[in-house]
């Protein structure tokens, strides 16, 4: 996060203040993931660790197990998280 930081201007206080504001609303409701039913409903919510701050999401098959995997990009964390099973 701490890159994210840098890139607001030293003198401005106020939007460092604002961002670090952003970042605690954004860790305490993390990205949720839903799997549609095709008919325009959705299952019960369920939240995935390794999601906050999530920029990009690809479904493939990391494993070679023949099912989609979710693969999460945050750019917030600089981190990729793979979410195995779950892609289907």
């Amino acid at each position: 996060m701490r890159w994210l930081e840098a890139c607001v201007w030293p003198d401005q206080a106020d939007r460092f203040d604002r961002l670090r504001r952003a970042i605690r609303i954004a860790q305490a409701d993390p990205v949720r993931i839903l799997a549609g039913d095709g008919k325009g409903g959705f299952p019960v919510i369920t939240p995935f660790p390794g999601t906050f701050g999530a920029s990009d999401a690809l479904l493939l098959d990391m494993d070679g197990d023949g099912r989609r995997d979710v693969v999460v990009a945050s750019l917030v964390t600089d981190r990729v998280s793979v979410l195995r099973r779950i892609g289907d």
